[in-house]
């Protein structure tokens, strides 16, 4: 039985936040998907990650400030519903 194109994509947002639940991510959403030859799923999956950095404040402070970039993942999925792999989307 081949998995469903919303449970590849449950998956996927599960898998995502799963194995970068450490890295201070938020904002997990699905964003696109495609089937590919071989009838696996392609589901991006993006999420918002803190990058530390340090700015010089008024008078020559030096203070630090966090803000988010958005990050995208791609999983692959496929019939059974296991993730086959999971890499970067390049924009």
């Amino acid at each position: 039985m081949s998995v469903s194109i919303r449970e590849a994509s449950r998956i996927a947002v599960e898998v995502v936040e799963e194995l970068f639940d450490d890295q201070s991510i938020s904002n997990v959403m699905f964003e696109e998907v495609e089937k590919d030859e071989a009838g696996h799923w392609l589901i991006t999956v993006g999420f918002d990650r803190k990058v530390e950095g340090r700015s010089s404040l008024l008078g020559g402070a030096v203070g630090s400030f966090a803000k988010t970039e958005r990050k995208y993942k791609v999983a692959k999925i496929d019939g059974e519903g296991d993730l086959v792999s999971l890499r970067d989307r390049l924009l």
